[in-house]
């Protein structure tokens, strides 16, 4: 399973819950750390979505801080991970949110130079599907992945710098 980020003062629960959720493992290279390219920008937060991406599969990323400062991100976004995955509608992007973890939000920490992947299931039970449902929560569109953070730990539920991923595509 991928650790996406360092945890803060979690008791040893919370901790568990949300490693289990800040995630999703990726086949084939479970808990990898990819290295660190320092983006271009005034931001030094990098999001990639980790193409090819089918109808139903997984949506593989990496998230890097190439800032010199640490960077604090909260989970319960799309899928209970620190990332809102968001579709295409005319001109702008609409969030696909989902995660029905009761406790309040995990608090993580991307080091200086740190880089981190995950994934955001489709088949996840944290997206609100009709029980028994046949498909995924999203299908085939253009994406974007959108991380928001803080520079400091505290306060909780203030997020005001954000970084997003080159759009992408889902299916053909």
């Amino acid at each position: 399973m991928s650790v996406l980020l360092r945890w803060g003062s979690l008791g040893p629960l919370a901790a568990a819950v949300a490693l289990a959720c800040a995630a999703s493992p990726v086949p084939g290279n479970p808990g990898a750390s990819l290295p660190l390219t320092p983006p271009s920008g005034p931001s030094g937060v990098e999001v990639r979505a980790l193409p090819p991406i089918a109808v139903g599969a997984p949506v593989r990323f990496v998230v890097g801080n190439g800032l010199e400062r640490s960077l604090f991100t909260e989970d319960q976004k799309s899928g209970c991970s620190i990332l809102i995955l968001e579709r295409e509608q005319g001109s702008g992007w609409e969030p696909i949110q989902g995660c029905n973890l009761e406790r309040k939000p995990a608090v993580m920490e991307l080091r200086p130079g740190e880089s981190r992947e995950g994934a955001i299931d489709p088949w996840s039970t944290h997206f609100d599907r009709p029980p028994g449902s046949s498909s995924p929560a999203f299908g085939a569109g253009r994406y974007r992945l959108r991380l928001t953070y803080r520079l400091a730990q505290l306060p909780e539920g203030e997020e005001p710098h954000a970084v997003a991923s080159a759009p992408f595509r889902i299916g053909s």
